[in-house]
């Protein structure tokens, strides 16, 4: 299960890049709005991991995780019956949410089920699923577009996210690590807007506009940092900050994820 879910998540991000000639054609976008359709999705997810993550430390993560799962097939099927560019759009979105509550568990999950001894075992193999999702999405994208048109990407994703809800499903355990405790509405408001203007921001970098919202994200990001001091049931503890296994570790993932993923898509 943790396979698959790992699979699927990297998959859609990657093997939508290879449809866009098609998308665009068939809804006449403009290359700029046409842009947005892997970009929205990146966008969700990225912006939403550790707020879900939260989430699921406080109402259970078995229960975000399979919601998660849920909500990304039936985005999935909606996004493969679009009928506009405005419908695909939105559907892209809430298929990120989905996967911003699939991303955040799996580990946390492996680390709830798996004894010490064989987590790093599991682990290596949901990084496994991720990267084949990243690695092989372009080439089952190409094929799927190429032979039954792009929104056979989006089908794909189903009877495999059935087969995760039916697998999480059969785990009757629950795991709260965080129950009882406040989820922090406003630091996860501040952390998503500031995010989201920064790549907005970046996306429109030759424009006045691009600086202004790359100005006002970095704006929020210091607020946000801020207000998570001195919170008492913080969204993210910013102290790991100052610890500098994280940062290195948290420093070689992004430039794992930026030398290889643009490389991937085009």
């Amino acid at each position: 299960m943790a396979i698959l879910a790992s699979f699927l998540t990297p998959f859609v991000a990657s093997s939508i890049n290879v449809a866009l000639p098609s998308i665009g054609l068939e809804f006449a976008m403009d290359p700029f709005i046409l842009a947005w359709v892997p970009t929205v999705y990146l966008l969700a997810v990225g912006s939403l991991l550790i707020p879900m993550g939260r989430l699921a430390d406080i109402y259970g993560r078995r229960r975000i995780f399979q919601f998660g799962i849920i909500l990304f097939t039936v985005s999935s099927i909606f996004a493969g019956f679009s009928i506009s560019a405005e419908m695909l759009l939105l559907f892209r979105v809430i298929q990120g949410i989905g996967g911003a509550m699939i991303f955040s568990n799996i580990s946390a999950i492996i680390f709830s089920v798996f004894p010490p001894v064989e987590r790093g075992y599991a682990l290596g193999w949901s990084a496994t699923g991720t990267y084949f999702g990243l690695f092989f999405g372009p080439a089952l994208g190409g094929f799927l577009t190429q032979y039954l048109g792009w929104r056979s990407i989006f089908y794909f994703n189903v009877p495999l996210g059935v087969l995760c809800a039916y697998a999480i499903g059969k785990i009757r355990f629950e795991w709260r690590e965080a129950e009882g405790e406040r989820f922090d509405f406003l630091g996860a408001s501040l952390m998503a807007s500031s995010l989201i203007l920064i790549i907005v921001g970046f996306s429109l970098v030759r424009s006045f506009y691009g600086l202004l919202f790359f100005i006002l994200g970095v704006v929020l990001s210091y607020f946000f940092y801020r207000y998570e001091v001195g919170y008492d049931s913080p969204l993210f503890d910013v102290r790991l900050f100052k610890n500098k296994s994280f940062i290195w570790n948290g420093f070689t993932t992004f430039i794992s994820y930026f030398a290889g993923y643009p490389v991937i898509s085009f």
